[in-house]
């Protein structure tokens, strides 16, 4: 967790804290760390900014800027290092400016940095020409061309990393629709990936998977019918929640799916940690904080109600069972 004075300190009363003063931890501290390859950071929804940009919403607020730093921070701290941070879309905060990817990338750089690999999924509120622009590996990596996708390795298991942006023709600066989709390109790689896989695999994206659907039927319905399928991870809600799910009533096999926080924007605070072992990935909800719409105004009293959820998140876990 964070600690009590940056949830109750800098965000309602400091929120102007530079980001480069934010507890940016020293090379040299960094340059003897070991990483682990069975250690993954899943984040979500970080809702980053460009300082004070004006747009017919008014200005764009920054204070989840410095709560994306902090939790970078408390990344940097960990011993061993996770090999990887997966981020699950809405990088950008409303209408994916390319000036929200470049704070993204000076945010992001202090993980590379550190030798921790980085993937991006796209949410609803991205676009991905200027996301590919600041962060070309995003195409680099993608098995489907136009799309941002990949099969990141985790050490035990395979994470089947899909783009679930359903784009407006507008471009940057528009709203996209909030629901997800699939296309049938993409669909169609991960039917021929989930064919093909020799190992239990974990699909992920921004959207909830029963909001996705594959030739015009949920999603979840092909994905549980195959052999090494062990579950699902999004974002876009910004709340922790875990559930188990299964296709028909004579059905055996079951699988869980997991909904992540939000990095620093509202509801649900924080990130998760995975650890993937030999029979099963672990993932532990690491939450620091709870607001909605936006963090408390200076003397305005906090609801005890929001530290109950904080307590209650904090530390909740959700296991993967990898199927076979």
């Amino acid at each position: 967790m964070l600690d009590k004075q940056t949830r109750r300190g800098f965000l309602f009363g400091a929120g102007a804290v530079c980001l480069s003063s934010t507890g940016c931890v020293a090379h040299a501290a960094l340059s003897g760390a070991k990483h682990d390859d069975s250690l993954s950071i899943i984040m979500s929804d970080a809702h980053i900014a460009q300082p004070k940009k004006k747009t017919i919403w008014g200005e764009q607020p920054d204070y989840q800027n410095v709560i994306c730093s902090r939790t970078i921070d408390k990344i940097l701290e960990m011993r061993p290092l996770p090999r990887r941070v997966v981020v699950l879309g809405d990088v950008a905060l409303w209408f994916g400016y390319r000036a929200d990817y470049e704070v993204a990338f000076t945010l992001f750089k202090r993980l590379k940095d550190a030798g921790i690999d980085v993937h991006l999924a796209p949410g609803n509120h991205d676009h991905r020409e200027p996301m590919i622009s600041v962060f070309p590996e995003c195409a680099e990596r993608s098995p489907v061309k136009g799309r941002i996708a990949s099969i990141v390795n985790l050490g035990t298991c395979d994470l089947f990393l899909l783009d679930s942006l359903q784009a407006s023709d507008k471009g940057e600066g528009a709203n996209n629709p909030v629901s997800g989709q699939l296309d049938a390109k993409q669909a169609s790689w991960l039917a021929d990936a989930a064919g093909k896989a020799k190992r239990p695999f974990i699909v992920a994206s921004h959207h909830p998977v029963d909001e996705l659907t594959y030739k015009e039927k949920p999603l979840s319905d092909f994905l549980v019918n195959k052999k090494f399928y062990s579950g699902y991870i999004n974002g876009h809600v910004h709340r922790w929640s875990s559930v188990w799910c299964h296709k028909g009533w004579g059905g055996r096999t079951t699988t869980r799916a997991v909904s992540v926080p939000s990095v620093g924007w509202w509801g649900d605070i924080g990130f998760t940690v995975m650890r993937t072992k030999s029979d099963c990935a672990e993932l532990t909800n690491e939450q620091s904080d709870f607001f909605i719409l936006s963090p408390l105004g200076k003397g305005e009293a906090r609801p005890a109600s929001w530290d109950t959820i904080i307590k209650e998140n904090n530390g909740c876990k959700c296991t993967f069972t990898y199927n076979s």
